[in-house]
Formats: C-alpha cells, sequence, structure tokens
C-alpha cells in the first residue's frame, strides 16, 4: 500500500494579485493555484488499485499466453513426430504390398508352366496310345507316312496297295476311341501304274 502524506509538504500557491504565497518554496508548476485541501480529496487508492491489478492482470495474460502457446508448439511437434512414424509404416506398407503383388505374379507364372507342363505329359501319353491304337487299326496292305494331330482334329496320310484297304482303315478308325467322322480328303494312283494309291484322311478327335 502506498502512503502519501500531504500534510507534511508545504506548497505555495500564488494568490489572485500575482504574489507568492506564504509558506514553503512553490510546489510544481501544475499544482499552482490549487488549494490543499483539493489534493487530499483525491482518492489515490482507487486510481493505483485498478492500475496495479490491472498492470498484475496484463502480467498474467502475457505468461497465460507463453504457456499456452508452449503447450501448443509441444503438441505440433508431437503430431509432427507422429506423421513422421506413420509415414513410415505406410512405406513399409506399400513395400509389402509390391512384394505381395510380384509373389502372387511369380505364383501365377509358376502355376501356368506347371498346368502347361501336366497337360503336355498328358497329351504326350495320349498321344503315345493315339499312335498305337491308330498302328493297331491298319490294316496289313496299308502304311502310314504321316500322321498330324492337334487338340481337335488330325489329318492321317499314307499309302495303300488298293482303295479297298483305304475304306477297312476308315472304318476301323471311326470304331476305335480316338478318332470320329473320319473322311477321304484325297487320293490318288500311283503314275507308275501300279496298285498303289496316295490318300490323305481327316478326322475329329474324341
Amino acid at each position: 500500500m502506498i502512503k502519501i502524506n500531504l500534510a507534511s509538504r508545504k506548497w505555495a500557491f500564488v494568490s489572485a494579485d500575482g504574489k507568492k504565497a506564504k509558506g514553503a518554496d512553490a510546489g510544481p508548476a501544475f499544482l499552482k493555484g490549487l488549494p490543499l485541501d483539493y489534493l487530499k480529496d483525491i482518492p489515490f487508492r482507487k486510481i493505483l488499485v485498478p492500475l496495479v491489478v490491472g498492470y498484475a492482470a496484463s502480467l498474467s495474460l502475457e505468461s497465460y499466453k507463453e504457456d499456452a502457446l508452449s503447450k501448443l508448439e509441444k503438441a505440433i511437434g508431437k503430431q509432427k513426430a507422429e506423421e513422421v512414424r506413420l509415414q513410415g509404416g505406410l512405406s513399409k506398407v506399400k513395400s509389402y504390398e509390391a512384394l505381395k503383388t510380384s509373389l502372387l505374379s511369380d505364383e501365377l507364372v509358376i502355376r501356368t508352366k506347371t498346368e502347361t507342363v501336366q497337360k503336355l505329359m498328358k497329351d504326350r501319353g495320349l498321344l503315345v496310345k493315339m499312335l498305337l491304337s491308330t498302328a493297331s487299326a491298319t490294316p496289313a496292305e496299308v502304311w502310314l507316312t504321316a500322321v498330324k494331330t492337334d487338340s481337335t482334329s488330325a489329318v492321317i496320310q499314307g499309302s495303300s496297295l488298293g482303295f479297298n484297304q483305304i475304306s477297312d482303315f476308315m472304318k476301323n478308325l471311326n470304331d476305335g476311341q480316338f478318332f470320329a467322322l473320319v473322311e477321304l480328303v484325297n487320293s490318288q494312283q500311283a503314275k507308275d501304274g501300279s496298285d498303289i494309291a496316295s490318300f490323305e484322311l481327316r478326322a475329329k478327335r474324341k
């Protein structure tokens, strides 16, 4: 608390005629002409207390702002650190996804190759059986020069000592387990006048 003792000081006042009043030396210029009783009536406490309170409040507000700003900066720092951590995790996930895609692609290639090999092995065994069956269906007077086949059809070329043997061969193929709809594509007698005839057959695979 601030106390001001106004009674202990003597102020000199100027009278209305411009002469210095009796008493101590003249006080501050802004107090000249003011009566001492007027100064006593000024409520200094009521003026100073709000000023002190206001100043203290401003200091407290600045301290609160600094504290809040510091907390906010710490929160931002934690958020950035978490973002970096999540970005690192995301990079790992992307790497895992790329590896997974590569493995799935490799698995598909291996599976396709395996199925192809199995099919070829199966077809090879079937082809052997087909050739054995064709050889069994071939009459004694018929010999084959070529057998071409795919997944749906076959072409058989050969020669025979006569056309009747070609007909018998076609019947045997139709009665077998591998061919159907056997038809004669062409046949041609040998140019040397012999009974040998060349032929070409086409058939559907069963």
